[in-house]
C-alpha cells in the first residue's frame, strides 16, 4: 500500500503540475477519464486540494514503507492506515452513490481505493492476529 501510495499520488501531482487534466478535457473521452478521478468541476479549481491530499498520501505511503520493517512494533499506524481508509473510501463510495454527477467515481478513484484497501486488509490481518494474540498473551502473564 505504501508503494501505491507513492505511486498513485507523485502521479497525480505530476499530472496536475503539467496541466494534463486541461489537455484531456479537449477530448471527450479525455472528460470521462479526469471524471473518474477529479471531484466537483470537471474542469478544476480545487487542485491545491488536489496536491494537498497527494502531499499527504506521499508522506503516508514513505511511513508505511519505514513501518513494515516492524510491523509489530507500528501495530497502531498500520490498524490507522485501515482505519482511516475504510473511512474515506466509504464517504467516497456514499458520496458516488449519492451525488449523481460524481458516478463515475464508482469506476475510478473509488473501486481502485477499494481493491488497494482490500489487498491491504488481506495481508495485514494474520499480523494483526498475531500482534493480538501475542498482546494478550503478555497481559495474561
Amino acid at each position: 500500500m505504501g508503494y501505491s501510495f507513492i505511486l498513485f499520488f507523485a502521479g497525480a501531482a505530476l499530472v496536475i503540475f503539467l496541466n494534463i487534466p486541461d489537455i484531456l478535457l479537449q477530448f471527450e473521452w479525455g472528460k470521462f477519464l479526469v471524471r473518474l478521478v477529479r471531484w466537483g468541476s470537471l474542469h478544476g479549481g480545487a487542485e491545491h486540494y488536489e496536491l494537498m491530499i497527494s502531499a499527504i498520501y506521499i508522506v503516508w505511503g514513505w511511513f508505511l514503507l519505514k513501518a513494515a520493517k516492524e510491523p509489530l512494533k507500528n501495530y497502531m499506524f498500520f490498524e490507522f492506515t485501515m482505519v482511516a481508509n475504510i473511512a474515506h473510501f466509504g464517504a467516497m463510495l456514499v458520496m458516488g452513490l449519492v451525488m449523481t454527477h460524481e458516478f463515475p467515481h464508482l469506476i475510478g478513484d473509488v473501486l481502485l481505493g477499494w481493491v488497494i484497501l482490500l489487498i491491504y486488509i488481506y495481508f495485514w490481518w494474520p499480523v494483526r492476529k498475531i500482534y493480538k494474540s501475542d498482546h494478550n498473551l503478555i497481559q495474561s502473564v
